[in-house]
């Protein structure tokens, strides 16, 4: 069989080596390689509970489009979803346990999310302080703090006549078993991103995150995956 032309000069001028060499890809269809289903899934890694009108709001697709690539991932076991009241949340299974998306729910909003992160560094804060401290008044947080205490999230005591608010010890407790089995999630993510042929490499190894990197086709590109399922709440 007659050297193509370009591969013969390449070789009569010793540049064959400067050709970058791919790394081989098993055949298959990756669901993570079209970068709008990627942007969904690193979303909810980070923000994991979201509902659909949410995700569309926040990363800038229509909720028909949205839905498409959705259904999509759940069908590749990539996402799942729990309905919770009326609303479907989506999260991602490597990342956070079923059981806990109720409770995890109540976190999706930004006065939640606000309430919780204050509580966790300055609580316990009275119900004035709460307000005061987020620049609101009494009936933006009211509702809020007893949708978290519902959910078991923080507690409340009755001191010297003034209600305070605390951060829960189930929400302490929560928080202490996503971290203890950080090593059981990063393998169970690496395995996602194995199976959906992307090549992940672990770059850094933090405290509450591991960093990947991924081939998407056309380059590669970090992923981090934090262990704290509340670590949105610094986002």
């Amino acid at each position: 069989m007659r050297e193509g032309v370009g591969k013969a000069l390449r070789r009569a001028f010793g540049q064959e080596d400067l050709i970058r060499k791919l790394e081989p890809r098993e055949a298959g269809v990756s669901r993570l390689m079209n970068p709008k289903r990627r942007r969904i899934f690193v979303h909810l890694l980070r923000s994991p509970c979201s509902h659909l009108r949410q995700l569309s709001r926040e990363l800038g697709i229509p909720t028909q489009t949205l839905k498409w690539h959705l259904a999509e991932l759940e069908g590749a076991g990539i996402l799942d979803s729990v309905p919770v009241g009326n609303k479907k949340c989506f999260f991602v299974p490597a990342r956070i346990e079923r059981e806990d998306i109720p409770t995890l729910s109540h976190l999706t909003d930004e006065m939640s999310r606000k309430i919780v992160s204050m509580l966790m560094s300055k609580g316990p804060l009275s119900l004035k302080s709460i307000f005061t401290s987020l620049e609101t008044y009494y009936q933006a947080v009211q509702h809020h703090l007893k949708g978290l205490e519902e959910a078991g999230l923080i507690r409340s005591d009755k001191r010297d006549r003034k209600r305070t608010y605390e951060i829960s010890s189930e929400l302490v407790g929560l928080r202490g078993r996503y971290l203890e089995k950080k090593t059981e999630t990063s393998s169970d993510l690496r395995k996602v991103l194995e199976d959906d042929g992307l090549l992940p490499k672990v770059v850094k190894t933090l405290t509450r995150s591991t960093v990947y990197t991924i081939d998407t086709g056309t380059g590669r590109e970090e992923i981090e995956l934090f262990l704290d399922p509340l670590e949105v709440l610094k986002g």
